[in-house]
């Protein structure tokens, strides 16, 4: 999935001084709603900078719903494409991320029907059949617990959302060995204790902003922001991490590499309560 443009570098990035090369540098979390805190992070690389995006969602936090991209019915293939911000706003999340694997692919203007490459759960409905190219499933119970699946679960009446992607992050321990394949990422996680879902973006492809990470380096970040676990979801010109506000009710928060939204076949989002 190319990108076609590169951009300046984003504002709101600090820069870290003070930190070595090859140090993953990331920013104490900030609140932004309740049960929901934010944070940025750096990596200075002989190849070029990198920098990635977070959220952290407290899955005790009272407020805290998830809701995801819903299936097409009678219509052809899964679901029926959309670009994050459009599914944030439609959904009046708070947050929201782009998610599954899809085809065909890449559409920037309109909407589509698209086939999810992988199982997928979306209030509590199967969507996407199991497939063994994408042989792992982030998978979000009725009671806001975050389970990995790596075979297909024999019912999912307690499931909410589920989603595959690629295996990433096992006990802290990154699953794929070191190569140049860098391309922008989005990943998910747990936290060590199951209390917290993390999901992080990291951009690529922007010589001077971000170039990108491989998926060895993308399961490191996930421990850098403390997770025990991950997932790899669809990345490239896809990765985007959305909150609502701002003059259009949308703000992007990471710098996509492609100069339109790109429209795609899932999304989750999560709805979470004002800060007191």
């Amino acid at each position: 999935m190319k990108c076609f443009l590169v951009l300046s570098a984003a504002v709101g990035f600090s820069v870290f001084s003070s930190a070595k090369a090859g140090d993953f540098q990331v920013q104490p979390w900030q609140p932004a709603y309740l049960g929901i805190e934010t944070t940025r992070g750096s990596r200075e690389t002989a190849e070029g900078p990198e920098r990635m995006v977070a959220v952290r969602i407290d899955l005790h936090a009272e407020g805290i719903r998830f809701v995801a991209t819903e299936g097409n019915g009678d219509e052809p293939l899964d679901t029926e494409s959309e670009t994050c911000t459009h599914f944030l706003k439609r959904e009046k999340a708070q947050v929201a991320v782009n998610t599954a694997f899809f085809t065909p692919c890449c559409r920037y203007l309109g909407s589509e029907p698209v086939d999810l490459i992988g199982f997928a759960v979306s209030q509590g409905k199967k969507i996407s059949v199991w497939n063994r190219s994408r042989p792992v499933v982030l998978a979000i119970t009725r009671t806001n617990e975050v389970a990995f699946l790596r075979s297909e679960p024999k019912s999912i009446e307690n499931l909410w959302f589920a989603c595959a992607g690629m295996d990433l992050l096992r006990d802290g321990k990154p699953v794929h060995e070191q190569n140049d394949n860098r391309h922008p990422r989005t990943v998910a996680g747990v936290s060590r204790d199951g209390r917290h879902l993390l999901i992080a973006v990291i951009d690529g492809r922007q010589p001077q902003h971000s170039i990108g990470v491989s998926l060895h380096d993308a399961a490191r970040w996930l421990v850098a922001l403390g997770a025990r676990d991950g997932i790899n979801f669809d990345g490239g010109g896809s990765t985007v991490l959305v909150t609502d506000g701002g003059l259009t009710g949308a703000t992007i928060l990471n710098q996509p590499c492609t100069a339109l939204p790109r429209v795609t076949g899932a999304h989750l989002g999560i709805f979470a309560a004002p800060l007191r």
